[in-house]
This record gives C-alpha cells, sequence and structure tokens, in this order.
C-alpha cells in the first residue's frame, strides 16, 4: 500500500514528494506545509496546481496517516484511529506534539519480498535493465527510490539488495562498473513473484 501510494506522482502528489524529494530528518506541520508549497509551485504546471488550503490539509493530514496517536482520552475517536500506514514507523511525533520525525534507519521489520517487488516495479516500469544503486537510494529523476520510500540507510539498502538478488536468484546481480555499483536484471520477472512467494513463505513456517 505505501510504495504503490508514494510512487504515484500524478494522483498523490504530496505523497510522492514528501517520500522522494522531501529529506528533513525533523520538522514541523507548519515547515512541511511551506516546504511543499515551494515544490508545487515549481514543480507542478499551474492548471493542476492544488490550492493553498489543500496543501494545508495534505500537510497535516501526511504525517498524520504514517504516526500513531498518543491515546489521550480527550481526543475524539475518529481522530484517535490510526491508520495502517502508521504501524511502518516511518514517521513518529516527538512528545511535545509540535513536531516531527523522519529519518533514514534501518528496517529490519521491512520483508525482502516486499523490498523485491518495489526494485523490480520500478525497473520494470523504466524499462530498464541497470540502475545505479545510488538512484535507488535518492530519487534523482520523476521516479520513486525505494531508499526514500521506505526511510531506509545506505547500509541497509545495499544489505537488503544483497538479500534479494539471493531471494530468487538468476534475475538480479549486483556489479561495479566503472567504479559504480549498479543493480542488473538478468532476467525477466513478474514483481508480483516476490510477494507470492513471500506469503507463500510465511504459511510454510520460513523465515522471510
Amino acid at each position: 500500500m505505501h510504495w504503490l501510494l508514494v510512487t504515484n506522482s500524478a494522483m498523490a502528489t504530496s505523497w510522492f514528494w514528501f517520500f522522494n524529494k522531501f529529506h528533513k530528518p525533523e520538522f514541523t506541520a507548519q515547515e512541511l506545509q511551506t516546504a511543499l508549497s515551494d515544490f508545487t509551485k515549481e514543480h507542478v504546471v499551474e492548471k493542476r496546481r492544488p490550492s493553498a488550503n489543500t496543501i494545508k490539509s495534505d500537510a497535516l493530514l501526511l504525517p498524520r496517516m504514517y504516526t500513531q496517536s498518543k491515546g489521550n482520552t480527550r481526543t475524539p475517536l475518529e481522530e484517535a484511529l490510526d491508520s495502517p500506514l502508521s504501524l511502518l514507523g516511518l514517521v513518529t511525533q516527538f512528545s511535545s506534539g509540535r513536531s516531527y520525525q523522519s529519518k533514514p534507519e534501518a528496517r529490519p521489520g521491512l520483508p525482502i519480498g516486499i523490498f523485491a517487488f518495489a526494485v523490480s516495479q520500478l525497473m520494470q516500469q523504466q524499462n530498464i535493465t541497470t540502475i545505479p544503486i545510488e538512484e535507488l537510494m535518492y530519487s534523482r529523476n520523476d521516479y520513486a527510490a525505494p531508499g526514500s520510500v521506505f526511510r531506509l540507510t545506505e547500509t541497509d539498502l545495499i544489505t537488503k539488495l544483497e538479500l534479494m538478488v539471493n531471494d530468487i536468484p538468476g534475475h538480479f546481480d549486483i556489479r561495479e562498473t566503472a567504479g559504480i555499483h549498479q543493480l542488473y536484471r538478468t532476467n525477466e520477472i513478474e514483481p508480483l513473484t516476490y510477494v507470492e512467494k513471500y506469503y507463500m513463505d510465511i504459511e510454510e513456517g520460513i523465515a522471510a
């Protein structure tokens, strides 16, 4: 759900921007609103540019979707209900309630099957068979980067790529070419194959 949401730059522009272009580890809702407004002015054509109210609403909604409520009994029920995306731990709220944190971390809870789905779908949609690992970490162009989307450290990204190569052998390889580490797709594979294998492994009691 998270990957499919934040890679949709046309229909979920604010979410795409936050997870691919916004890299400030600590921020307030006001800072988020200002940065999002600046981005839309620079990168979104005027006829499709959201209103100031929409930008403000997105800047409030986005961190709320990814943070867990504090369980205050005075909070209205509809505001206390958490989004399933809050379980990912990609955004946390400071105890003051005024600011948030979203920074790269090692994420052992991110299944290799889900990560591999994201990487393979990205390469399939871009119709490419090779990509520099750096571009899987940082969104350099108009497409999403798994490292940014899942808020991974560079070390954890490489670890997950190595595990992905071994998860279903014969489809991907990591090589160094002219001093640049790149991921190569050596054989076509349907991205959902990784998701299906992940759930099959769970059913069979295999650690993912």
